[in-house]
């Protein structure tokens, strides 16, 4: 699942995870670009110098959740 593509929200863990993932950028990195070029993707983008066709962070969304989901089945409680 693709986040809104206009603007990213920081608060949303999720979608953090999803534009660095997209960006290749680390957390710090998105919110100093959001600092300086404000949240609107087009914006960010273009102030990072990204230009990807398509989103490669599915698989690795998919590759966390599955094993924080492993993780917590394997806890007794």
């Amino acid at each position: 699942m693709q986040p809104d593509d206009r603007e990213i929200n920081m608060i949303d863990a999720w979608q953090v995870l999803w534009w660095c993932s997209y960006l290749s950028v680390t957390k710090t990195q998105l919110e100093q670009a959001i600092i300086a070029a404000g949240p609107v993707v087009v914006d960010l983008r273009q102030y990072l110098g990204s230009k990807h066709a398509q989103a490669p962070a599915a698989p690795l969304i998919k590759a966390l959740l599955g094993a924080n989901h492993a993780a917590r089945r394997s806890t007794p409680f």
